[in-house]
C-alpha cells in the first residue's frame, strides 16, 4: 500500500502537468552491454562545412570482448569511424567498419588516432551544447552519453 501514494502521485504529474514517465536511463544499458563512456566531446570544425569530430573512451568492465558496429550522433548527417595510419611516409585515415573494446580494457577516440568524423551537422549544433552519442554495439546493446560541444578553439 505504500506505493499508492507514489503511483497517485506519479498519475497526477502526468495529467496536469504533462509529465512523461521517466525512460531507463542510458546508465543502464551501458552496464548491461558492460561498456561505458568517458571523457566524451564534440570538436567543432575551424571552418564551417568541414567535418566535426568525436572523441571518447569507451572502457569494458565485461568479462567478454564488445565491438562497436556503429556509431550515430543526433543532428548529424553521416557518422564513420576512422584510425590514422601512416603507410609510406605519408598519413591518412582508413575506416573503420567496428572497433573491439578489450574484456576488462578500454579504446580510446582521440586525436592523431582513432577518431570519429562527423558530416552534415545541424546547424543547431553550437559551442557550449551538448548532442547525443549513441554506440551500437554487435550483439545489438546501446550505449548513449551526452558529447558537450566545443570550438576547435576551445579544445586545443
Amino acid at each position: 500500500m505504500r506505493l499508492l501514494p507514489v503511483i497517485a502521485a506519479s498519475l497526477a504529474c502526468m495529467a496536469i502537468a504533462g509529465c512523461k514517465p521517466a525512460e531507463q536511463p542510458a546508465a543502464q544499458t551501458a552496464q548491461t552491454a558492460g561498456v561505458s563512456l568517458s571523457n566524451a566531446r564534440l570538436v567543432l570544425p575551424i571552418i564551417a562545412g568541414d567535418p566535426a569530430a568525436a572523441y571518447f573512451t569507451a572502457s569494458n568492465g565485461g568479462d567478454k570482448p564488445s565491438r562497436i558496429a556503429s556509431i550515430e550522433i543526433a543532428g548529424a548527417g553521416m557518422v564513420m569511424m576512422h584510425d590514422t595510419v601512416t603507410e609510406g611516409g605519408k598519413t591518412g585515415m582508413a575506416m573503420l567498419d567496428s572497433v573491439e573494446v578489450p574484456a576488462h580494457g578500454s579504446v580510446t577516440f582521440a586525436p592523431g588516432a582513432k577518431h570519429v568524423m562527423v558530416e552534415g551537422l545541424s546547424e543547431q549544433v553550437k559551442p557550449g551544447g551538448k548532442v547525443a552519442l549513441t554506440l551500437i554495439l554487435d550483439d545489438g546493446a546501446k550505449v548513449q552519453a551526452d558529447l558537450p560541444v566545443e570550438s576547435a578553439a576551445s579544445s586545443q
